[in-house]
């Protein structure tokens, strides 16, 4: 029993993983909102399910050298009902 949950392990296996992922209804929604609302040119984009319902995504963003956090909103269906992104303030250096 040992050996197999670190056999899982050592193949990246976990049950608690957050994994990001770059393709999917909530990326191409929010890359489609900064474009239309933030006239961000070539999003690169990345969400992961915050709820267990899929009800909620994290989403981030960069582009043009600036960075994005969205929180994507989803109903019934995988509807969106609603797309929030702000632009991440760079922080000042510290001399």
């Amino acid at each position: 029993m040992v050996a197999a949950v670190a056999g899982a392990a050592a193949a990246g296996c976990s049950i608690d993983r957050i994994t990001w992922a770059s393709s999917g209804f909530p990326v191409e929604e929010v890359a489609q909102a900064l474009r239309e609302e933030h006239h961000v040119a070539h999003p690169a984009v990345e969400c992961i399910k915050r709820e267990a319902g899929g009800s909620l995504y994290e989403c981030r963003a960069t582009a043009d050298g600036a960075e994005y956090e969205c929180e994507v909103k989803v109903g019934i269906r995988e509807r969106i009902k609603s797309i929030e992104c702000e632009r991440k303030e760079e922080e000042p250096a510290h001399a």
